[in-house]
């Protein structure tokens, strides 16, 4: 059995664009409350972690598993 190298195509690469965005709502007394809001990889692209590797099969060469797609999180942070 071989494993598959796929080419250097732009469709192989590992495409990813992170965005971080922060607002500090409101300061007083020398604490501060400030609010995060991230998104990892914004365009959903499908990265894929390996592909089919048995000759066989009618699917051989085919993607099986991605990396994660667009995910979002925000969080607060207070500081004293």
């Amino acid at each position: 059995m071989r494993t598959l190298h796929p080419g250097n195509d732009w469709k192989f690469w590992y495409r990813n664009v992170d965005l971080r965005l922060g607002k500090s709502l409101f300061t007083a007394q020398g604490t501060t409350v400030r609010l995060t809001a991230e998104v990892f990889n914004v365009f959903s692209w499908a990265n894929h972690s390996e592909y089919q590797a048995t000759q066989n099969l009618l699917d051989y060469g085919e993607p099986v598993g991605d990396y994660a797609r667009r995910q979002a999180q925000l969080g607060v942070r207070y500081q004293f």
